[in-house]
Formats: structure tokens, sequence, C-alpha cells
């Protein structure tokens, strides 16, 4: 999901939060279109014809000859030395596909699902537990979160999060909408975008496709701004107190994503979420729950959480 700008790093704590069971959502199915890659300019430099072709029509070879393209060196894989070079390039090499299925584990279980991105929406996500979360099923939409209830709350099995709402219970769980998000699409994007040195590692096979590991670090001032919001910076630094980060990116020669793993450091514990992003352009479907089945009255026990 290219534009989006997320948050990262407290997803495992969602995992810890939220238990359930899987249920189906209603139809409403809204599905991926893919689009062409972008990458940046400066990762294509221009070749000249090679000498000796120049010195074969100069001695007049012949003109009938079927024509041969010159054998041009090899394009030279684009190298970020920042983060804001890295996740540009990043963001360009997401829209090869738009829509793509993800593993991500955390300490506390694993979460899969698929997402995408629509014009004029957002972000798309449908997600439930495999391991440790216990089969909750989250729906996403842009700026909508939608958790579905276990037992039903009013008869509902879905409870709405909006980021529109002027409900203060709602937006209490602001922070939870985040970590959410991260769990499918991890990709920073707030302000602090800037110079953060990248450092380039090894290659690496995934999924049969070979890419560049490439890591950077973040203090606690960097991860505050990195995790959310401007408007949610005072919570984010009492949530992130005295936290640290350390993030790898496996990045194929298009600048897609394969593989991020991210390690936060806080009070002498690690904590190591990874996220495989795979099958990157295949459509999905991602249907909402019924508007009938959907309610926006937050339960005791997220207001308490």
């Amino acid at each position: 999901m290219p534009s989006r700008v997320p948050r990262t790093v407290l997803a495992a704590l969602a995992v810890a939060l939220l238990s359930g069971c899987a249920g189906a959502p209603g139809p409403a199915a809204l599905s991926s279109t893919a689009t062409p890659s972008a990458v940046p300019s400066s990762a294509v430099p221009s070749s000249d014809v090679p000498s000796s072709v120049q010195s074969t029509a100069a001695e007049g070879a012949p003109r009938d000859l079927p024509a041969r393209a010159a054998k041009r060196p090899a394009t030279p894989a684009y190298q970020p030395h920042t983060v804001n070079e890295l996740l540009n390039w990043v963001f360009a090499g997401m829209q090869l596909g738009r829509s793509y299925h993800f593993v991500t584990t955390t300490p506390a279980g694993t979460v899969a699902g698929v997402a995408t991105w629509k014009d004029h929406i957002g972000g798309m996500v449908d997600m439930r537990g495999v391991k440790g979360w216990d089969q909750r099923r989250v729906i996403i939409l842009g700026g909508d979160t939608y958790l579905l209830q276990e037992p039903p709350l009013d008869g509902k099995r879905w409870l709405k999060l909006s980021s529109a709402s002027a409900d203060p219970a709602v937006q209490q769980l602001a922070p939870l909408r985040y970590e959410l998000d991260d769990l499918a699409d991890p990709i920073p994007g707030w302000g602090w975008l800037g110079p953060i040195p990248v450092t380039k590692g090894g290659r690496v096979k995934l999924d049969g496709v070979w890419t560049t590991a490439y890591t950077f670090r973040q203090n606690n001032q960097e991860l505050v701004a990195g995790s959310s919001a401007p408007s949610d910076w005072d919570a984010m630094r009492q949530r992130l107190a005295g936290a640290t980060a350390t993030s790898t990116y496996y990045v194929d020669a298009q600048g897609v994503p394969r593989k991020i793993v991210i390690t936060v450091v806080r009070d002498g514990h690690s904590r190591v979420t990874t996220h495989l992003l795979r099958q990157w352009g295949q459509p999905v479907s991602i249907y909402l729950p019924k508007p009938v089945e959907v309610t926006e009255r937050v339960p005791e026990g997220l207001r308490s959480a």
C-alpha cells in the first residue's frame, strides 16, 4: 500500500491484546488492480554504444545483415544510502503490484492475510490469526478498522473503529488501529523520513527471487516520530519510552520489499517482528462486513485496554 503512512513497531502488542474466533464477512467485494512499476530515475543510467560496434560500422560492415542489439553493460542495482532514499524506492517498487499476501510473526503469535491499495480509498486488509492470535479477524478499509467480536456486542459481530470518529473511546484506540495496520503494512512514512543512514548487507534468495538486505537504526525520538501521526506522539512517547529499533528490508531489484525484520529493544528486552510479503500483483478480493452486523460502541474490555 504505497502511499499510506503507517506506523511500525507496536504490532506485537496488538496481537497480545486481541483474541477471539474467526468469522466470515458479508459481501461487497473490492479487488485490486495492478499498475506499472515506477523506480527512481537514478536507478537507470544511460549507456553508450561499445567502441567495438562503432569500429565495425566504420569498416563498412554489410548493411543488409539482421540488426542486432549492442550488448550493453548490465544496469547496476539502485543503491539507497539513507532511509528516505530506501523508502522512496520501496514505495515506487510497491506500485508494481499493489496487492500481496503476507505473514507476520511476532513474539505473541502469527497473523496472515492479504492487502491491496485502492485509489481514492486507501489501504485494504483482510487478516486473521494463524497461531497465538486465536483466529481474530480484522478488516481494514482506509481509515476504518473492523474487529470481529466474539461473543457479538449488541447483536453485532463487528466493531468499527473509524479515524474520523468523534467518540473519545474510539480516539483513545488510535494506537491500536496503527498497530493492526502495521501487521499488514510495516512501511513507515511520517515526517521522520530523512538522512538516517542505511547499511547494505548481503544477498538473500526469497521465494525464488534475489533480494538485497538494507538495515537502518532508529533512536527513541526517530522511533516515536515514525510510529504514529504527530497528533499521537505524546501517547507514543509514553508507550515507547526508552525503546530503540533496528529494521532490515530485503528488497528485490525492482524495489519490491519481500521481507522486513524489525527488532525493538526496550528495558533490555528484544522483540522481533518478521513480515513476509509474497505473491505481489496477484488480484485479491476483500469483503466488507454487512452494515447490519456493525456497531461503533466500544466494549468495556477495549476501553480499559
